[in-house]
């Protein structure tokens, strides 16, 4: 479950939701990973080594777009407010 919500004059506001269900997992993981899986344990071991460095790598692009959406958001909440 992600929820992203907001707090402003002491009511909750609510962007963003979204919520997911998964069964039989373990079984599903078992067959790729598992002692007879597909992957063998020196290849799940790269895969996982691979994923560890693309997460911990951030473009400029993706902070300059970060940036740029909380200075909007910033900007608009000010205007409807009557802040300016």
């Amino acid at each position: 479950m992600l929820n992203m919500s907001m707090e402003m004059f002491g009511n909750s506001i609510n962007l963003l939701e979204v919520g997911g269900r998964v069964q039989g997992l373990e079984s599903i993981l078992e067959k790729f990973f598992g002692p007879n899986g597909y992957f063998t344990k020196d290849q799940a071991k790269e895969l996982m080594d691979n994923k560890r460095q693309t997460a911990n790598y951030v473009s400029p692009f993706d902070t300059m777009v970060s940036v740029h959406f909380v200075f909007e958001l910033y900007e608009n909440t000010r205007n409807e407010l009557n802040l300016t």
